[in-house]
């Protein structure tokens, strides 16, 4: 077998190799994490696994069941943290518009622009329920 040498941040080899194991098997525990790198030609110190799992952790993608046992997050799945986020603010950023929207005068408007205001509501509260 051939060893690769890295010399590029081992973290994210290690996340790469840690979400290919556990897409195939929905669980690892670290000595299977370390096979799976050696049989895939790398070499890390315990230090660097420690570092790139506790990332993973951090970005709760993956949850520690129990000690030096990994998963996938079912509340998050792969989706991580970051997207969410990004969506949020999207979410955040439409919402201000809408709300924008439907700040007028209502002894200015007739009827039909009332019912509009009511749709523009609904949809107002079918975004937020969106966020939780």
């Amino acid at each position: 077998m051939i060893t690769i040498k890295v010399s590029a941040p081992a973290a994210p080899i290690i996340k790469e190799l840690a979400m290919n194991l556990l897409q195939k098997k929905g669980r690892f525990e670290i000595p299977e994490l370390k096979e799976y790198a050696e049989k895939s030609g790398y070499t890390f110190t315990q230090g660097q696994f420690a570092g790139a799992l506790r990332s993973m952790l951090d970005n709760t993608a993956v949850v520690s069941t129990e000690r030096g046992v990994y998963e996938l997050n079912s509340t998050t799945d792969i989706i991580s943290q970051d997207l969410k986020n990004q969506i949020n603010q999207v979410l955040d950023q439409t919402l201000h518009s809408l709300r924008q929207l439907a700040n007028v005068n209502l002894l200015e408007v007739d009827d039909s622009f009332m019912k509009e205001i009511r749709t523009l509501r609904e949809v107002i509260n079918a975004i937020e329920s969106l966020k939780k």
